[in-house]
């Protein structure tokens, strides 16, 4: 079964769109459940669609199905053995998952108990360094990208087995069988041509990776060169809108900001939103992290009316996110600016209907999560919504 988008060209994006992703995932959850029915979660039919379920759920940051599948595999998945690729595709989809859902030292434990399997493979490494960059380690996260830079450069034949598994393909490097040495050999220009690709692909990711890091390090104008050149790649790269040329524009237009390039900045994270819409949907995370950082953009610029346009979209998109994707720090954040916003605009009063129903889908979100009820940001916008419900 695969994902074909008849608007790819129309939309001028190398990415289905959000309609056909979201059929095509349907499709996929639908067949998932017939096999979980009659073969059970131990088949491989089962697991195999079971990942391949989650890649394109993932992708449309549907959390809760996510999690769902993968807790009803995680025990066949592990009864099979650490060594088993079945167990390595578990713990990785898991890792991603859980930095997903913001638990980010469970993805860095996860990530972990990977590399104590396959070794130090240069994707596993690119993210374990997002992992440990999101949990404030940016020591670890900047050596493992250097270290995975240096796998890269030093052209090993065995570049990455994740990648590999993540294909379908099998390692037969230590396998002697002359059929076996017979395929590779007819295959061998089509796989060099494959692999010389995802190395190139890979470059740009850990170029981010590691900007990213030097960023939050302060090193603004050493990471401005890094984030600058793995931008310039992936558009380079793709003929066409990519999430991935967005989410390197976003990192590029941070560093801007803070080098007080603040019109640069604007136009980098409008056309970021704009891309995000055409790749993931107005919904998405991504487009609404994407608002509110450009509206925070226009807002800093005091362009009050159009950056309360920019943030009411992104506060009112961003409580619509599934369970496990709300930020609440984030909405706490927004929700304070609009107010302030909205007060120096004389306008507080218009939108105080507005407000209350959106913060209780927030409050009640978090509540079912559990995970956050504890938190400064959920007690401070617990605090608002009751300010405003006086």
């Amino acid at each position: 079964m695969e994902l074909n988008c008849p608007h790819m060209k129309d939309m001028n994006s190398t990415e289905a769109c959000v309609a056909c992703q979201q059929k095509f995932s349907n499709q996929l959850l639908q067949t998932y459940s017939v096999l979980k029915e009659n073969f059970g979660v131990d088949h491989e039919l089962t697991l195999n669609t079971c990942f391949n379920t989650f890649n394109e759920l993932i992708k449309l940051y549907k959390l809760t199905e996510c999690d769902e599948i993968l807790t009803d595999c995680y025990d066949a998945c592990k009864k099979r053995g650490k060594e088993d690729v079945y167990y390595i595709k578990m713990v990785q989809a898991l890792a991603f998952l859980r930095f997903k859902q913001f638990r980010y030292k469970d993805a860095v434990d996860l990530f972990i108990e990977m590399k104590s399997i396959i070794g130090p493979d240069p994707y596993l490494l690119e993210n374990l360094g997002h992992a440990y960059n999101s949990l404030g380690d940016q020591a670890n996260a900047e050596k493992c990208f250097e270290e995975a830079l240096s796998i890269y450069d030093s052209n090993s034949d065995k570049f990455s087995r994740l990648k590999k598994e993540e294909n379908g393909e099998e390692d037969n490097n230590d396998n002697n069988d002359n059929n076996n040495n017979n395929n590779n050999n007819n295959n061998n220009n089509e796989g060099n041509e494959e692999e010389q690709r995802a190395r190139q692909e890979h470059r740009g990711g850990l170029l981010l990776g590691l900007g990213l890091v030097k960023s939050r390090r302060g090193k603004l104008e050493e990471a401005l060169v890094l984030l600058e050149e793995a931008l310039q790649w992936y558009y380079d790269e793709y003929d066409g809108d990519n999430a991935l040329q967005a989410k390197a524009a976003i990192s590029v237009a941070g560093v801007y900001e803070q080098l007080n390039r603040l019109e640069e900045a604007e136009k980098i994270y409008k056309e970021a939103v704009r891309i995000f819409r055409v790749t993931c949907g107005d919904d998405s995370p991504l487009t609404c992290d994407a608002l509110k950082k450009y509206g925070l953009s226009v807002f800093t610029q005091k362009r009050f009316e159009e950056a309360a346009v920019i943030l009411r979209e992104c506060f009112e998109r961003s409580v619509r996110v599934d369970v496990f994707s709300v930020n609440i720090s984030s909405l706490c954040e927004t929700l304070v600016i609009l107010i302030q916003l909205h007060s120096n605009l004389k306008v507080q009063q218009d939108y105080i209907d507005w407000y209350i129903p959106l913060c209780e889908t927030a409050i009640q979100k978090v509540i079912k999560l559990g995970k956050e009820v504890t938190s400064n940001d959920f007690t401070i916008f617990n605090q608002i919504y009751t300010t405003l419900l006086k």
